[in-house]
């Protein structure tokens, strides 16, 4: 079955509180969050635990944290093999990031509104979401795989988790 998402078609170059500029807000009138698709690629909490030399080079903090009760880190189980499709599947049951409930491949722009998806793996162990200044057709609920090192291109926005 196809993907399908709620949200209300994106529309830029249009001021906020305009008819077309609400369709850009997340929640359709002036009162939602703007700019949630590109910009810049963000770093999330949130890694394949593989023991590819990345993590301790580039994620080292990150993967310390899992540990830690004050932070939420979603760890990934490596399998078999360790290859972007294996590690997908091996992690079908794990929900609440957005990654299954959005996407439907592993590989590919399988995520809502044609977004990308490349599953972590291998040498690329850390996520990033969202899509860098440099792609016009990013998707706000694309993921890509990468090893975690600086990038001019990244970025990371504050998420307030209620328990």
């Amino acid at each position: 079955s196809s993907v399908q998402s709620t949200f209300t078609n994106v529309a830029s170059g249009y001021a906020y509180n305009t008819t077309n500029g609400k369709k850009a807000s997340t929640t359709g009138n002036v009162y939602g969050i703007y700019d949630m698709k590109g910009g810049a690629w963000e770093c999330v909490a949130a890694y394949v635990d593989n023991s590819n030399s990345n993590l301790s080079n580039y994620a080292q903090k990150l993967t310390e944290a899992k540990s830690n009760a004050n932070w939420t880190v979603d760890v990934y189980t490596k399998a078999n093999g360790d290859t972007f499709s294996a590690n997908y599947s091996a992690n079908n049951d794990k929900y609440g990031d957005a990654v299954w409930e959005t996407s439907e491949n592993y590989n590919g722009r399988t995520s809502w509104f044609n977004g990308i998806s490349f599953f972590v793996g291998d040498s690329w162990p850390t996520f990033r979401r969202g899509g860098s200044y440099y792609n016009e057709d990013n998707g706000l609920f694309q993921f890509e795989n990468f090893g975690g090192e600086k990038n001019d291109s990244g970025s990371f926005r504050p998420v307030l988790v209620i328990e």
